[in-house]
């Protein structure tokens, strides 16, 4: 169970599981590089791949974030994710 603090007292979150693509290769040094090709510049690395998925998943969560704020400043929509 995931709680928020907004100010004034904890609020509950309830997380939801999404699946997204993901592009996993190996460069020339063995690091494993990550994509995330829904959204655009969504990259990240790590020496293992259990390192580079988790680094991936912060980057999913920023992208997320900015999608979201980039729809309601732009059009006024309300997400709930």
């Amino acid at each position: 169970m995931t709680y928020k603090y907004d100010g004034f007292g904890m609020e509950r979150l309830e997380m939801k599981k999404i699946h997204l693509p993901i592009i996993i290769e190996i460069d020339e040094d063995g690091y494993y590089i990550v994509t995330c090709p829904l959204f655009k510049g969504c990259h990240s690395y790590g020496e293992t791949i259990d390192e580079a998925l988790e680094n991936i998943k912060e980057v999913i969560e920023m992208c997320l974030e900015e999608t979201k704020n980039f729809l309601i400043y732009n059009q006024g929509l309300s997400i709930v994710i």
